[in-house]
């Protein structure tokens, strides 16, 4: 088989690994009240917990990024599948508030390996419009993963498994089942078909430093992070406080996760046809932005369509992001282990703070429409620096902004 056809078995591939990723990271959201009833957690302890993998993602995604430039993705991927499926199954043995904090945190350390690994696999086997659709392909995984986590765990796998332990130990076992499904099928593109060589270690690190594009984009990013995260862990609980039964809170969560598919891969292709990656971008914080403050205070049919709209919007933030950085000349699938490593690292600010903030609030002011207004704001404000990208392209010679 050439080069050009197993790249969409490696895509397939992308895609499964960012599946057991989005699955493995949200079976905690509805599995929330049986572990606060069984472990005695507090509101602010369970957004320590949802966070705490995002918290030690903030350290160790720049050096996942200089290992993944140096080693390849195929040994990075590998090695960040085996680290997320141990801490799924280690959760499954949790009998308390800092062991279970523990367990979770040691997902942020594979984390960063599949988040970095998969966007330079991308980058190095797909150019022009098709790294467009892939990049959307691969990112629908999670969305996927997170769906099915989401909808499934509450109404079909707890009551199989029998216990919120035993869901984790399960889920880690589709884990592991990925690990050597990539080991032996998992490869690099042809020599030929490289886009870009492997970098000496710390090669361009200086360079990439010194880019305000990179850290405009970083700094934009962090509003995909804060709300992806923050919503996805307290929507089931902000459900069932209005009424909702743990079921049907999961079904309905599962539509936000559900909606990010095709967010993720059509938003970043608009921006391809209407040649303005800045306005697809703006145009879907100002969304999101105005679409979170009706979480916590519609119903019925309204809310299950804003739940809707709000997950393709989030869903098409991330892809969109990597996109602009896979553009860059000076980045490209030679530098986007740094690069990504850098836009992951201080992106999770916003994915520890996300859910512990809307728990925090919730403790504070015992509704969830402080933190809901909060992450509003924050994603409103972004579309300011947004402004001031300027677009480039693959074949773009600059790439600095105004």
């Amino acid at each position: 088989m050439t080069g050009r056809a197993y790249r969409w078995i490696i895509l397939f591939l992308a895609w499964f690994i960012y599946f057991v990723f989005g699955l493995i990271f949200s079976a905690f959201a509805p599995l929330v009240t049986p572990i606060m009833s069984q472990l005695n957690l507090t509101h602010t302890e369970v957004g320590a917990i949802a966070g705490a993998w995002q918290l030690i993602y903030i350290f160790a995604a720049y050096p996942a990024g200089i290992v993944v430039d140096r080693l390849g993705y195929k040994k990075s991927l590998l090695l960040g599948l085996l680290t997320i499926s141990t801490s799924s199954l280690l959760r499954g043995f949790a009998t308390d508030f800092k062991t279970l904090l523990t367990y979770t945190a040691l997902f942020g350390l594979g984390g960063p390996m599949i988040s970095i690994g998969l966007p330079k696999l991308i980058a190095s086997w797909f150019t022009g419009d098709e790294r467009g659709f892939a990049a959307g392909v691969y990112v629908s995984g999670t969305a996927v993963g997170s769906t099915m986590g989401l909808a499934f765990t509450n109404s079909l796998i707890l009551p199989l498994a029998g216990s919120w332990e035993r869901v984790f130990i399960g889920y880690s076992i589709i884990g592991f089942f990925t690990a050597i499904l990539w080991s032996l099928l998992g490869r690099q593109p042809p020599r030929g078909d490289l886009v870009g060589k492997t970098p000496r270690l710390g090669e361009g690190m200086e360079d990439i430093l010194r880019m305000k594009s990179v850290w405009l984009v970083v700094f934009i990013g962090i509003s995909a992070f804060l709300v992806g995260h923050g919503i996805q862990n307290w929507l089931p609980k902000i459900l069932e406080i209005k009424g909702y039964s743990a079921v049907e809170a999961g079904f309905i969560a599962s539509l936000l996760s559900l909606s990010r598919i095709p967010g993720s891969v059509s938003i970043p292709r608009i921006s391809y046809y209407i040649k303005s990656k800045k306005g697809a971008l703006s145009l879907t914080l100002l969304s999101t932005a105005l679409l979170l403050p009706t979480l916590d205070i519609s119903r019925g049919g309204i809310l299950i369509l804003e739940t809707i709209l709000l997950g393709f919007f989030i869903g098409g933030l991330m892809p969109l992001l990597l996109l602009i950085f896979m553009d860059m000349p000076e980045v490209g699938s030679r530098y986007m282990g740094i690069t990504g490593g850098i836009f992951f690292s201080i992106g999770e600010i916003g994915g520890f703070s996300g859910p512990f903030l809307i728990g925090l609030l919730k403790d504070i002011t015992g509704s969830f429409t402080a933190g809901m207004i909060l992450l509003s704001l924050y994603t409103g404000a972004m579309i300011l620096p947004t402004l001031t990208i300027r677009e480039t392209t693959p074949d773009s010679k600059a790439n600095t902004v105004n």
